[in-house]
């Protein structure tokens, strides 16, 4: 799966979205890790805990 295509598919199941390393230029030269970025303002953590925990259960699942 592509990073647009778990970042699509992540965001319909869970309704978590995130930017991935894409959004912020092109890969370095070697550069073969993957990365997400959420923001979390205007969140309280009760929402930030319940969409992670919806999001590690769609990644596992």
């Amino acid at each position: 799966m592509s990073y647009e295509e778990f970042r699509k598919a992540a965001l319909l199941e869970t309704g978590v979205s995130f930017c991935t390393r894409l959004h912020f230029g092109r890969p370095l030269s070697g550069e073969t890790q993957k990365y997400l970025r959420f923001a979390y303002s205007g969140l309280d953590t009760g929402k930030i805990e319940e969409g992670l925990t919806k999001l590690k259960a769609f990644i596992e699942g």
